[in-house]
């Protein structure tokens, strides 16, 4: 690691934030250029935003230029390494059918009311699942130690038992089919950046191997058309016709290209707006929430992530977090809506205030370049579960960086690895 300019050349340094990075080009760009007009950011919300993405950006590079000390070991011929795997691939499958079970039996499995009345799945049927829901976040949480564990073996040649194979499939599919039946989308966004992933970080794909017309990128072509069709039929789905139809009506303004608002009747208009706003509504959420924000704040619940929180509330359902009660309040009086994305930068506003959002990105930023860069060097299994579980992160980070309980899992193993190893 001599410079810069070297590791930049090389797309595995990048992957692992390639998500995050991404998807806030992909907002500001739609929204000060793209074919929807909005009000436009106030100068302190637009520098806030830069500000955190420069530090955490800075910051990564500057610990992929650091020199670490680096314990090396084979992992693969690792006993720790197969049980792992197998025992990882065994709390996956168990978990995944509890998961479908509850959502067979109990909750919103009718295919019928998904392709017809989708708008009634997230107001009634989401709220059908019992405690085995609950029950198979423990298990499952060891999704991303599995799939490390998966990648790690291809990437060093071993072979894989048609057991964990299985696992890993039954594993997608309910994934899926969980997704398809609560009206969500974030299955088929998540895998197509895992494919991502495991082609740089495992196959070793440059970009050179993306731009040329190949198996490999006429397959996540064909992959993007899929995903974007499925995401504006739940668009255009999840929402009573009627409702779209007026949110056309009244959005047909904002749509700064003549042609597609000529050739979208309202219903179409109205799913493509609320579409288009998930890339970029997050920045006028923060703009609004910055100027009531605490300068220094520390809402250690809220910082555990969504999925943490969401645990909390099913055996205490009116448990809100200090900061989430500051948001809505703030929202409610600015007339936003209260259940919008306040984004990553929002979350990170009120539940660390701006000086403490100040120091929390370069942080991490350097964390994650640091783990990085030890697992390049090293090709140590430990560091790439934790490299995985980042990933993850950064991956659904449109509103905060630890979402679940698959990344306290995967550090848990991490740092158990890193003990057991250093005992020996």
């Amino acid at each position: 690691m001599k410079h810069v300019f070297y590791i930049k050349r090389k797309p595995v340094f990048w992957i692992p934030i390639f998500p995050f990075l991404l998807f806030w080009l992909i907002s500001f760009s739609t929204y000060y250029f793209g074919p929807v007009s909005y009000q436009g950011l106030s100068f302190y919300g637009f520098s806030f935003i830069i500000g955190c993405l420069f530090l955490f950006f800075l910051s990564y590079v500057v610990a992929l230029n650091i020199k670490f000390d680096y314990q090396i070991r084979d992992w693969t011929s690792s006993k720790s390494f197969l049980r792992l795997l197998k025992f990882s691939g065994v709390m996956v499958f168990l978990g995944s059918s509890l998961l479908i079970i509850d959502r067979m039996v109990y909750g919103s499995s009718d295919l019928g009311v998904v392709l017809n009345e989708m708008y009634r799945v997230r107001s009634e049927f989401s709220k059908s699942t019992t405690f085995l829901t609950t029950l198979s976040v423990i298990p499952y949480s060891f999704k991303l130690v599995f799939v490390s564990c998966l990648f790690y073996a291809v990437g060093n040649g071993i072979k894989l038992s048609k057991a964990i194979i299985f696992s890993f499939f039954f594993m997608v599919a309910v994934d899926i089919l969980n997704m398809f039946f609560s009206a969500n989308r974030g299955a088929i966004y998540e895998y197509f950046f895992f494919i991502l992933y495991y082609l740089v970080l495992v196959k070793k794909y440059n970009l050179k191997d993306f731009i040329v017309i190949n198996k490999v990128s006429v397959t996540l072509v064909v992959l993007s058309l899929v995903a974007f069709s499925y995401f504006f039929f739940v668009a255009s789905s999840r929402t009573v016709s009627s409702t779209l139809e007026y949110q056309g009506s009244v959005g047909s303004e904002r749509i700064r290209w003549e042609f597609l608002d000529k050739n979208m009747t309202d219903l179409q208009k109205g799913a493509f707006l609320q579409l288009y706003d998930y890339f970029n509504h997050g920045l006028e959420y923060t703009d609004v929430l910055l100027p009531h924000s605490p300068l220094v704040e520390f809402d250690f619940v809220q910082l555990l992530g969504v999925r943490f929180v969401s645990q909390i509330s099913r055996f205490f359902p009116n448990y809100e977090t200090r900061s989430s009660v500051l948001r809505k309040e703030i929202l409610y009086q600015s007339g936003k809506s209260i259940y919008g994305w306040p984004s990553v930068f929002g979350i990170s506003a009120t539940a660390l205030g701006i000086v403490g959002s100040l120091v929390f990105f370069p942080i991490i930023g350097f964390l994650t370049g640091a783990i990085v860069k030890k697992y390049v060097v090293s090709n140590s299994l430990p560091y790439f579960i934790l490299v995985t579980a980042f990933y993850s992160c950064y991956l659904l980070s449109f509103d905060w960086f630890l979402r679940d309980f698959t990344f306290y899992i995967s550090a848990a193993v991490f740092l158990y690895l890193i003990l057991q190893s250093k005992s020996r």
